[in-house]
């Protein structure tokens, strides 16, 4: 088939409407080496996980913690009552040994007592004035009589009055 070439016409095909092709060898496929692929580097980003708890499991914590503060609070108070109460008891034993020492005491005072009547008796301090010391009642013939004026004897009352037994 020839090709005419007129200006005002496409090449074109004679005898045919189609144009005219250039029919170029279709380029050999290369033959496939596969490649690795290549390592990328891979950055993470940072995934923020958080935990939520169920409500129904939040308050059983919650109550949970309530019931374990008030047994901790009720195990203190009972070692406060614990220790109040050893505490007493050492100062009940204390008081008791206190008031033995008063029971004996009072009654060393009593003894005391006795044996300071026994002593103080009239009767006993002649005896022992007369045993021990060699003194006796003076005879009448010992016996002198001083005789006061009255002025002599509102002096001596002033005195008596103005002069305390403390004093000597």
């Amino acid at each position: 088939m020839e090709v005419r070439r007129n200006s005002g016409y496409r090449n074109y095909q004679y005898g045919t409407a189609a144009p005219k092709r250039n029919f170029q060898p279709r380029p050999q496929p290369r033959p496939q080496v596969r490649r690795r692929p290549k390592q990328q580097v891979r950055t993470y980003r940072k995934v923020e996980v958080r935990y939520v708890d169920h409500p129904v499991t939040a308050a059983r914590k919650k109550s949970s913690l309530k019931v374990v503060l008030t047994v901790a609070a009720v195990f203190v108070m009972l070692f406060a009552v614990v220790l109040v109460k050893s505490y007493s008891s050492s100062i009940n034993l204390e008081n008791i040994a206190i008031q033995k020492e008063i029971d004996q005491l009072n009654d060393e005072v009593a003894k005391l007592n006795i044996e300071i009547t026994a002593k103080c008796n009239i009767k006993n301090i002649a005896n022992i004035a007369e045993k021990r010391l060699g003194m006796s009642f003076p005879a009448n013939e010992n016996v002198r009589f001083v005789e006061i004026s009255q002025e002599m004897a509102e002096e001596a009352d002033a005195l008596d009055g103005s002069v305390n037994d403390s004093d000597f």
